[in-house]
């Protein structure tokens, strides 16, 4: 139903002969030429054709659209962060009333500042998906004759205005979804369904080894929420470094075997140039793969190091970054440098082993193999375009009712280009249509339960084939390797020891020639890990917790993090110690 690419432009081209015509010949010519273009012209359909752009050659960088509204109006925009470091933005006015500002542009509070008032209008809200902003947005209705005017969206173009890199011409941009001229009372109180219709999406096999979970989401896994705060970028295009540093983040919290880990890095580092991304430009946009080789080849410090203020008064129309940036000659659109950072940020930097691509920017990814990469990695970094779609809900019991538990999806029909980056957390083929499980950079106040997450069809929109990417942090200290080469057994610099194997009770293992072994003073074997990625420790006891664990000494196996301490080892009793946790099979 839901198409990823339009229908290619049919070019026709002109050349000259060079040769010098009679006046009469030439002057028919002309107008013969003339008629046919007119001709042409008029076959053309109202709305034209959407063609594929070449989105390998794209950059992604759309703001905070409810920031960009409050701006544009003349209000001041505030990020609020809240003691668990998630973000929403507030929009102060001039007799200092405040209201949260997804409300404001939703018409939900302070009416009388809003661009319907300032024209004469009345501001109704409304719910009907037709808003690719938000579920939840403004109509200006006239108070002659009550008929729509339009959305505030479309009258104050603010999709174009939050979009801060290049964006196709204007005729491919769709508008006016709101029926301009209707009554209020005439629009859907919901938005438009889904029929059911098989789900294929339930029987992939991830790598030939077991069958996919019907649903996942690394926010309720084993109890735990193993992303990091959603936070807002305000009215600055960075969604490209708010999406890296939140896998980064989520990368981070899984290495550590920790959903509470929670790093809290500085998009800002990116978005004012240190280590000068190539093809980034601040405000202006960047790419969400090339900020996360960043952070793996040059590391990011913490916000606190350098805390995020772009959103509120850097703003860029491209190609052109604004005045009120500090810093507005390009590459720079920013009103910080890297001179402003911390003074010891060289000892605060965090770095990433491993970026892997799971498809590069313009081709199309395999779906099993993105669910592989988001179960065994960890969230993934995509781009989409969000300008043009529309909110549905999933009509799971075909009676053309929104039911109480059917979810509300994102989907395009005629996608244009990628403009945001986001970053994937989950997934669901539990109902009707599969979909993607998405967190946004737009404050944990936006979206369909208005926690900062939407979900978007499979294959919608360009997020499968905008590149998608992953992070994995903490590098491998020791390794015990099998016969193929393959890692069944390593500790990485968090002190988190993954096995491969399993040993059962009553088991034997048989330690191989080259792995790891711990001997006692005596020369005795105590511990060591087979070419299998069993552990085997055949004399230490930790068992209820209350093992002696002694500082090992000599040729034993010792983990240390960078400070020196010890966060991995077996004594010379054959105890285990570990700082980090002990992962056999992937599970904590």
């Amino acid at each position: 139903m839901f198409q990823n690419r339009g229908s290619q432009f049919f070019k026709i081209k002109f050349s000259q002969r060079g040769i010098f015509f009679l006046s009469s010949v030439l002057f028919f010519c002309i107008l013969s030429l003339s008629s046919f273009i007119f001709i042409k012209i008029k076959a053309q359909p109202d709305k034209p054709l959407q063609s594929k752009p070449d989105i390998k050659d794209v950059q992604v960088g759309m703001a905070d659209p409810a920031a960009v509204y409050c701006q544009t109006m003349g209000y001041q925009h505030q990020v609020i962060t809240e003691v668990d470091g998630s973000q929403h933005g507030i929009c102060i006015f001039p007799d200092r009333a405040s209201c949260p500002a997804w409300d404001f542009l939703a018409g939900k509070c302070e009416p009388n500042f809003s661009f319907c008032a300032k024209e004469g209008y009345d501001i109704k809200t409304v719910k009907n998906g037709k808003d690719p902003l938000s579920l939840n947005y403004a109509v200006c209705v006239s108070k002659e004759d009550g008929k729509i005017v339009g959305s505030v969206t479309d009258l104050t173009g603010l999709v174009e205005k939050s979009i801060k890199v290049k964006q196709p011409s204007q005729n491919q941009v769709k508008t006016q979804k709101v029926p301009v001229g209707s009554e209020i009372a005439t629009l859907s109180d919901t938005p438009p369904r889904l029929p059911a219709e098989k789900n294929t999406s339930q029987s992939e096999i991830l790598g030939g080894f077991q069958a996919v979970p019907t649903s996942f989401d690394w926010r309720n896994y084993k109890s735990g929420n193993w992303t990091t705060p959603v936070k807002d970028q305000g009215g600055c295009g960075a969604c490209w470094s708010f999406s890296a540093v939140g896998v980064a983040e989520a990368a981070y919290n899984i290495a550590a075997k920790n959903p509470a880990y929670d790093l809290n890095l500085s998009e800002q580092y990116h978005v004012a140039g240190c280590d000068s991304p190539p093809g980034c430009a601040g405000c202006c946009g960047g790419w969400n793969n090339v900020a996360l080789e960043e952070i793996r080849d040059h590391g990011i410090p913490d916000d606190s190091c350098l805390p995020f203020v772009d959103g509120v008064s850097c703003t860029c129309t491209w190609p052109t970054c604004e005045s009120n940036c500090t810093y507005h000659t390009l590459p720079a659109c920013s009103d910080r440098t890297c001179s402003n950072r911390c003074s010891d940020w060289a000892s605060r930097l965090t770095k990433i082993s491993t970026v892997g691509t799971v498809a590069a920017n313009g081709v199309p990814a395999d779906r099993a193999t993105m669910k592989q990469a988001l179960l065994e990695k960890g969230p993934l970094s995509v781009a989409l375009d969000v300008s043009n779609g529309e909110w549905y809900y999933i009509d799971d019991n075909d009676n053309d009712v929104y039911d109480l538990g059917e979810p509300i999806v994102f989907a395009c029909t005629s996608p244009v280009q990628s403009d945001h980056a986001v970053v994937i957390t989950g997934y669901n083929d539990e109902h009707a249509y599969g979909y993607w499980v998405i967190k946004n950079s737009w404050g944990d106040d936006w979206g369909w339960e208005e926690d900062g997450y939407f979900n978007i069809i499979y294959g919608s929109c360009f997020i499968e084939e905008s590149g998608v990417y992953y992070a994995e942090a903490g590098t491998e200290e020791w390794s015990v390797q099998d016969s193929a080469g393959t890692n069944v057994a390593s500790v990485n610099e968090l002190g988190t020891m993954v096995l491969k194997g399993t040993c059962s009770a009553g088991g034997t293992c048989t330690a191989p020639s080259n792995s790891f072994i711990v001997q006692n003073s005596g020369g005795g074997t105590v511990g060591y890990v087979d070419s299998s990625g069993n552990l085997c420790i055949e004399t230490g006891d930790c068992s209820g917790g209350s093992a002696n664990c002694n500082s090992p000494s000599g040729d034993s196996f010792i983990v240390q993090d960078s400070t020196g301490v010890n966060v991995a080892y077996i004594d010379e009793t054959g105890d285990l110690c570990l700082t980090g946790y002990l992962i056999e099979n992937g599970s904590p």
